[in-house]
């Protein structure tokens, strides 16, 4: 069978029959490519005794939405998916340390709930307890006047939350380390912005350690509101 490529349109049809070893890389990371030949020869190894753990990739320098929804903020990343559950693999990534998982099945104690398809409401889930409130209030009020101002508002924080959902960035981004930039030593690196009146931002990266020049090493968007974000390597 091999391994599947899969993207955000096929992930969740795929992934909710049988069970899934899913490596989670991008094309541009070195502690990917350097493990490429073990991924490789675990997928002839599976395919040779017939598992019933089949093996998939996602790019997520593509897929950026679906690798943010698992959560996914280092490259490459393994995790066993079945059942609507997912497990990380955090042994060696040798070998025989990953046949071993393949072949136990994996120890689902220290499993969690999987992430199912998302859907155009989903970012009404996280609106703050407080507009619930207003609503309760609003729905049940005599006053009229009031309770219709109240569900305005209510609708517009509502359609606020949505469109951020529609539009947010992404939870990380891929950067290459430039020429002459040591370990520790920050450097500015670009964010494009989402609308075109409004000029890109920038952003200071410190430079992880052991990183080397052309190296590739990912920033977690959600600390971009430090000045210096300290990051690891792949």
């Amino acid at each position: 069978m091999g391994v599947r490529e899969l993207t955000n349109s096929s992930f969740y049809d795929t992934v909710m029959h049988g069970r899934w070893l899913i490596l989670w890389h991008s094309p541009s990371c070195g502690v990917c490519r350097a493990f490429s030949p073990v991924w490789q020869q675990l997928s002839e190894k599976v395919d040779r005794i017939d598992s019933d753990t089949k093996l998939a990739m996602v790019d997520a320098s593509i897929e950026t939405a679906l690798a943010q929804r698992h959560d996914i903020v280092g490259f490459p990343t393994l995790i066993l998916m079945q059942s609507g559950q997912m497990l990380e693999y955090e042994g060696d990534r040798t070998l025989s340390g990953l046949y071993e998982f393949v072949q136990s099945g994996g120890d689902w104690e220290n499993s969690v709930r999987a992430p199912g398809r998302p859907t155009l409401l989903e970012p009404l889930r996280s609106l703050p307890s407080a507009v619930a409130d207003v609503y309760a209030f609003a729905s049940s009020s005599s006053n009229r006047l009031l309770a219709q101002i109240l569900l305005l508002a209510v609708a517009f924080a509502a359609g606020t939350r949505i469109g951020s959902g529609w539009f947010s960035y992404a939870s990380f981004i891929t950067v290459v380390c430039p020429a002459g930039v040591q370990p520790g030593q920050p450097f500015p690196v670009t964010l494009p912005s989402r609308f075109w009146w409004r000029p890109p931002r920038v952003l200071m990266v410190a430079a992880p350690a052991g990183i080397s020049e052309g190296q590739t090493f990912f920033v977690p968007l959600r600390l971009s509101t430090q000045k210096l974000v300290k990051t690891k390597v792949g």
